[in-house]
């Protein structure tokens, strides 16, 4: 009987660990009061003076682009095949919390002959680690729409817990028309709404 009860104990206190922990992430963006102190853009899709941005209620930033566009074809330069855009942000984090991403989405359209790819995809990491993590898409012509790219991913690596963190954030997109050589295509990031869909667990 003893025995018995020790093994329902421990069974016991090992779920509530597992819901303690699982409830531990499942802590809402407007509960946690942090900010963004400051942030930088740069890449071959937001090169200066092709950008507009602004912090909105130091929680948040909001982007427009009007050159982050990637294409192919027989009478375009390889060079334009691939563009990129990273930001790096500061992120002011309270003590005991620590945040990641589960997700990114952006307003883009692409238009892409049969077989021609295009694909896009975002990444990011921490400056304190060597961690990062990559979602994305690729989408094969024939195939034309106007729409929200997003990327979502499986994991989430997680900021370091409270104090100043500084996570990057890079965007790529790209044509591919290696199997028609003779198709063109070409991808195109609008805006990034919102940078927003952080992931707040305690620590």
């Amino acid at each position: 009987m003893a025995f018995t009860n020790s093994l329902w104990y421990t069974v016991l206190g090992s779920f509530l660990v597992l819901q303690a922990s699982a409830a531990a992430v499942n802590v809402t963006s407007s509960s946690v009061p942090y900010s963004i102190s400051a942030y930088g853009i740069q890449g071959t899709g937001c090169s200066p003076g092709t950008v507009t941005s602004s912090i909105v209620g130091g929680k948040d930033i909001n982007v427009s682009y009007k050159a982050f566009t990637a294409s192919d074809g027989p009478s375009v330069s390889i060079d334009e095949n691939r563009k990129n855009c990273q930001f790096t942000v500061t992120v002011q984090t309270p003590a005991g919390y620590q945040f990641g991403f589960d997700k990114f989405s952006y307003d883009g359209s692409y238009s892409v002959a049969s077989s021609v790819k295009a694909s896009y995809k975002t990444y990011y990491y921490f400056q304190s680690s060597i961690n990062q993590v990559t979602g994305g898409q690729t989408l094969v012509g024939p195939a034309k729409d106007d729409c929200p790219f997003s990327n979502s991913y499986s994991g989430i690596v997680w900021s370091e817990c409270g104090g100043t963190n500084i996570v990057n954030i890079d965007t790529s997109i790209r044509i591919d028309n290696t199997a028609n050589t003779a198709g063109s295509g070409a991808i195109t990031v609008k805006n990034t709404p919102s940078i927003s869909n952080f992931v707040w667990r305690t620590c």
